[in-house]
């Protein structure tokens, strides 16, 4: 397990939105995140800091401008868009 989380080394998690029970695209592994193999984010402590963005006129927005996207308790991730649930993948499929 990471320090603050309940996430387990060497195990891809899927987070799943609580309200709508959809999975977002990506997936932690090892306090990273990655959307296919690019890692676009990162677990400290229990921040979750987000690297991605929209680009726009040639120029990447940050989604989020301080780079923090959330945070993370347990297995449970929470963005300003909602809570996730941090569910392990069990296949690839």
């Amino acid at each position: 397990m990471t320090k603050s989380t309940s996430l387990r080394p060497d195990v891809r998690y899927q987070a799943v939105n609580r309200r709508t029970g959809t999975p977002v695209d990506g997936y932690f592994l090892n306090d990273s995140y990655y959307i296919r193999d690019h890692e676009l984010g990162r677990i400290e402590g229990t921040t979750f800091l987000y690297f991605g963005g929209t680009s726009r006129d040639g120029v990447i927005e940050p989604t989020f401008p301080n780079g923090i996207g959330g945070t993370i308790e347990g297995v449970t991730l929470t963005l300003a868009d909602g809570v996730y649930d941090l569910e392990p993948i069990t296949s690839d499929a």
